[in-house]
């Protein structure tokens, strides 16, 4: 059974437009969910920190695999080129720049180039063929807004500064088509935001 802390695992069927319980619950919060040759990486979070777990659903069986070599919580998790990009973060004390990669075929996680400013609940998504990642908070409170956008080329291993939104926001909803990149709501020092801007990665332009 979980603590005061925990949360079911919900399943959506497009099919019958229904959710289901699993009978699973979670003790961490503010981990990162992303999905990988038909499996579920659960990553991090406040509670776990460094670990890594996947849930294979045709089996509907959980493994654990190489942690992390940093503890974080909300922080990113990105698929791109067949690896997971995992981004920024905190570890209960301070906000972080630090990002590393993780290879599914070797169960090995790498170091890779800091972000240029750090950041925790920031949006971020492949596209491209590239990671774009936005906004966030920039330190352990609620009133600082890092207001930037970062684009990682995985053939240099160098994060470089584009175009920022218009409206700085952290823990927003973040999506991509092509090469374009959509960011949803969020919020910002003083309110909930309702507003929606998409990014250009070939034009460095926000919209």
């Amino acid at each position: 059974m979980g603590g005061e802390d925990s949360a079911p695992m919900c399943c959506f069927n497009p099919k019958q437009n229904k959710w289901s319980n699993l009978g699973i619950t979670f003790n961490q919060t503010d981990c990162s969910v992303t999905s990988f040759n038909e499996e579920l990486y659960v990553i991090g979070g406040d509670g776990s920190w460094r670990d890594v777990k996947i849930y294979n659903v045709t089996l509907d069986e959980w493994r654990q695999v190489a942690s992390m070599e940093t503890p974080r919580a909300g922080h990113s998790a990105v698929v791109l080129q067949e690896h997971i990009y995992v981004i920024a973060g905190h570890d209960g004390t301070a906000c972080q720049n630090s990002v590393e990669c993780y290879n599914p075929l070797t169960d090995q996680w790498t170091n890779i180039s800091n972000l240029s400013k750090a950041r925790r609940f920031a949006g971020a998504a492949a596209a491209g063929g590239k990671v774009v990642v936005v906004g966030g908070f920039g330190d352990m409170t609620v009133t600082t807004i890092e207001p930037s956008c970062e684009m990682f080329e995985p053939s240099t291993n160098q994060w470089s500064l584009v175009a920022s939104p218009g409206i700085p926001r952290a823990a927003c909803g973040i999506v991509s088509i092509d090469d374009t990149v959509y960011l949803f709501g969020g919020e910002n020092e003083t309110s909930l935001l309702s507003a929606v801007e998409c990014f250009d990665t070939r034009k460095n332009e926000m919209a």
